[in-house]
């Protein structure tokens, strides 16, 4: 007679403690306990712990749980061993979905007297152990059974053989009933005893697929662990690199703290030179992944070796891309790198110039275009081509390890496939429009990890090591292809079958289990397994093509972060007026006009009466200037064949033309002639 179909477990039995709720946060508690700082617990430290972080575990079943994860027989457990048994205990964590019962099982006893975990146990360890377990038998019934169970006569009864004896002996109906299990009134000793052997195999079970997905667990924590040290490895190397290549440092936060990361805008009343948003652009074309790596690298080189140094954030895009020349003007600073004078400037007003400024610009005599960051006027495929600079950042396997840690991350389950995987099990309930996530991740933890397992493998998914999440993202899939190739009607279908599977199941039927996963099976086979295999391989396929592309990008930013075309050869800055020199030794000024320190007026004196924040070509310097340099309201020049050039205020005599009475100024270059006609001018300041 099958007594599987009378087999219902209660569903509040209060025998099976859960662990959904953690009291202590189990870090905390762990080094609470780990007094002497050792990095290990004992296990009257561990039996301590366990109520505080919502499990309840008999003395036997913590020791057997304790010696499980004590691999060398140390009498400790470190914190990773420690997490690895929570991760065991946690229904909602390990997909087996086992939650440990509080009551003494014969595998408890038996290995809490299998002192040297030999298999074995005993005659006089067989006595004390069913004195221990509450066994009313007298001596007589005890000798006895142990000798009807010690087949091959050698003194000693295995594990298998003491659960015999166990259930021979045990109040079998009470532990039924202590289990959660409706007994039949009428049921036989040997039909009970049937039922209780039933239940034990499957707590035995669920407790070793625990074991296991477990043992799974801390692997992938281990994996996760050592891959997180290589990237580490790999962005110290990184960093060295680009150490080597140059940084610009740059200190304070300006008078107006215009150099402030993320602060409020400056607000500045008299004219300043504009400067460019550095977050507004992509300027090389990279994949946005190197410029957060480089970014959040940055800052925590900041934070971890100079946070009292009060260094700006704001400097990173020129990080490993060899700084040549720095400038600082009143509210304003200028970078040149890259070796090729790409231009980056910080501070000034909050304000981004309309970047009119073209290839074309430059070339004639009248410059047009409003100022900003420079970088070179070159295609995405002309950067492609372009061969790298003499300083290149060389890649190997570690570097792209570190630019690429995020492409093999899962994307994380979304509010939409949650909840469209709670509306299959009929757990979805509407959520306050501020908390939908945490309350559809409060739903699914309801739901059994082994049940969501039950779903996948009807469909033909393997999902032996997945994770509850990972679960349920393969089951939307499968979803989202049958309302597509079956519609509603089809989907709906489906959905009653694994119901009734599962109802089946646990009423122990597994004829009609058998027949209906068949059922389910057929339909898959016939329709959507073809369907679902191509959409696979379109997304595998789509994923390496992603990876590979992402890949070259990342290879490309790598010998390209110092390399570019030639833009500008020298900054200069006065305290309200700043200037550069391109690669065709043109001079460009902008800033505050007044007393002429740009050096753009006319005769008439018209244009330095306004602020002019456009580059305008500076004329009248004879050949190519090769260096310049900005007081606080005046200017200087070099040409190539060694003619100085001044402009701009005439007080204190500071441009070498002699002391006038009254304040004047100078609006356009003029030639300052040192004694003696052959003298070159090298440098000017």
């Amino acid at each position: 007679m099958r007594f599987g179909n009378i087999l219902t477990r209660r569903a509040n039995a209060g025998e099976y403690n859960t662990t959904d709720q953690m009291v202590e946060d189990p870090q905390v508690l762990f080094r609470r306990y780990d007094v002497d700082g050792s990095g290990t617990i004992s296990l009257e430290e561990f039996r301590l712990m366990l109520p505080k972080l919502g499990v309840n575990l008999c003395p036997a079943k913590s020791l057997r749980f304790f010696r499980h994860y004590d691999a060398d027989n140390s009498g400790t457990i470190d914190y990773e061993e420690f997490l690895t048994l929570l991760f065991a205990c946690n229904s909602n964590e390990n997909p087996a979905g086992f939650v440990p019962g509080a009551r003494l099982g014969p595998k408890d006893g038996f290995e809490l007297f299998d002192t040297d975990r030999s298999g074995v146990i005993e005659e006089e360890e067989f006595y004390y152990l069913l004195q221990y377990m509450d066994i009313g038998a007298d001596d007589l019934t005890q000798e006895r059974m142990f000798r009807k169970y010690d087949k091959n006569r050698n003194g000693t009864i295995d594990y298998g053989e003491f659960k015999k004896v166990w259930l021979s002996l045990a109040n079998t109906r009470n532990e039924l009933q202590e289990r959660g299990i409706e007994v039949p009134t009428f049921a036989t000793k040997t039909q009970l005893i049937f039922m209780l052997d039933q239940i034990l195999d499957e707590e035995e079970e669920m407790e070793q697929a625990a074991f296991h997905f477990a043992e799974i667990w801390r692997k992938r924590q281990s994996d996760e662990r050592r891959r997180q040290e290589e990237i580490r490895t790999a962005e110290e190397r990184l960093c060295l690199a680009l150490d080597t290549l140059g940084q610009v440092y740059l200190f304070g936060g300006g008078i107006y703290n215009q150099f402030i990361d993320n602060g409020d805008e400056a607000h500045i009343s008299h004219a300043s030179i504009d400067s460019c948003d550095i977050n507004r652009s992509n300027d090389l074309d990279i994949p946005s992944e190197w410029l957060e790596l480089l970014q959040s690298l940055w800052k925590r080189r900041l934070t971890d070796r100079y946070h009292d140094l009060n260094i700006s954030e704001s400097t990173w895009p020129v990080w490993g891309r060899c700084p040549q020349q720095v400038a600082l003007s009143d509210g304003t600073a200028f970078c040149l790198y890259n070796n090729n004078g790409a231009l980056r400037t910080w501070g000034g007003t909050a304000t981004w110039w309309d970047s009119g400024v073209t290839s074309t610009d430059f070339q004639g005599n009248d410059c047009t275009g409003r100022f900003y960051s420079q970088e070179g006027n070159i295609t995405a495929r002309s950067r492609a081509l372009h061969m790298p600079g003499s300083h290149t950042i060389h890649t190997d396997e570690s570097l792209e390890k570190s630019v690429c840690r995020y492409i093999d991350d899962d994307e994380p389950i979304s509010n939409d496939d949650l909840k469209m995987g709670l509306e299959y099990y009929k757990r979805w309930t509407p959520a306050p429009d501020d908390q939908v996530r945490a309350h559809y991740l409060s739903l699914l933890e309801n739901i059994e990890a082994r049940r969501i397992k039950q779903s996948i493998e009807l469909r033909g998914k393997p999902c032996h090591d997945a994770s509850k999440v990972s679960m349920m993202r393969l089951l939307v899939e499968d979803i989202r292809l049958e309302k597509k190739i079956l519609g509603d009607l089809g989907h709906r279908k489906l959905v009653e079958i694994d119901m009734e599977i599962a109802t089946l199941s646990r009423k122990r039927k597994p004829k009609l289990v058998k027949r209906l996963s068949l059922q389910f099976a057929q339909i898959w086979r016939d329709t959507l397994c073809e369907i679902q295999k191509d959409e696979m391989q379109r997304k595998a396929e789509a994923k390496l093509e992603a990876k590979e592309h992402l890949l070259t990008k990342i290879n490309l930013c790598l010998e390209t972060w110092s390399s570019g075309e030639p833009t500008y050869t020298s900054v200069a800055a006065g305290s309200f007026h700043a200037g550069v020199i391109d690669a065709s030794h043109r001079l460009y000024t902008w800033g505050t006009c007044l007393a002429g320190r740009l050096g753009t007026g006319t005769k008439s004196n018209d244009a330095v009466t306004s602020d002019d924040g456009r580059l305008s070509k500076v004329k009248g310097l004879g050949r190519g200037v090769v260096q310049a340099s900005f007081g606080s309201s005046h200017s200087a020049a070099v040409n190539d064949v060694g003619s100085l050039y001044v402009w701009g205020s005439t007080a204190a005599g500071k441009l070498g033309l002699g002391v006038f009475d009254e304040e004047c100024y100078i609006a356009q270059p003029r030639l300052l002639r040192i004694t003696g006609s052959d003298c070159q001018i090298k440098r000017v300041s």
